[in-house]
């Protein structure tokens, strides 16, 4: 009788075993994506020449290491694999290229290109971002060419308070 329960408690116990997950992403992991380029440029401390524009007012910077997930937190926010965004983006390939186009203007991620190199591995990405609403509007342009330049233009319209216009160029050295 005590084989037969350990017997079956085993069989109960490898049976309550989680399959291997299976991935649900249908789209382009961005998220991902960038997490490994900001591990990556940290770990080779990548220097960088960095601009930064609010309404017009410039400054310029070198800085021998960043916190490279702070610089791609927008890029990173504009991941489309949500289970709720399934089929929300029509998919168009030519060439090297991929581009996401959102059926629905109220996703906030409207469009992202992504082109690779001959190789496949992402050479470019650009990302563009609206959102709208009936207090607030902003745009968001991001574009990242690997090894290269990261650049950032974010407009803002806020009712009561104006615009604001941002701008951060990233040069890789």
């Amino acid at each position: 009788m005590k084989y037969i329960l350990i017997l079956f408690f085993s069989i109960i116990l490898v049976s309550c075993d989680d399959p291997i997950p299976k991935s649900n992403k249908k789209y382009f992991d961005i998220k991902s994506f960038f997490e490994r380029e900001a591990q990556r440029l940290s770990s080779i401390k990548k220097g960088v020449e960095k601009t930064v524009s609010r309404n017009g007012y410039k400054e310029t910077r070198k800085f021998n290491s960043l916190n490279w997930m702070n610089e791609f937190n927008l890029f990173i926010e504009s991941d489309i694999n949500k289970p709720a965004w399934k089929d929300r983006y029509q998919i168009s390939q030519k060439n090297n290229f991929t581009i996401y186009m959102a059926l629905d203007s109220n996703l906030r991620t409207r469009y992202i290109l992504i082109k690779r190199k001959t190789n496949g591995t992402i050479d470019y990405i650009e990302i563009l971002n609206k959102t709208i609403n009936s207090l607030y509007q902003s745009s968001e342009q991001l574009t990242y060419l690997v090894d290269s330049v990261y650049y950032i233009k974010k407009q803002q319209n806020v009712r009561l308070i104006g615009n604001n216009e941002y701008e951060i160029i990233g040069n890789l050295k």
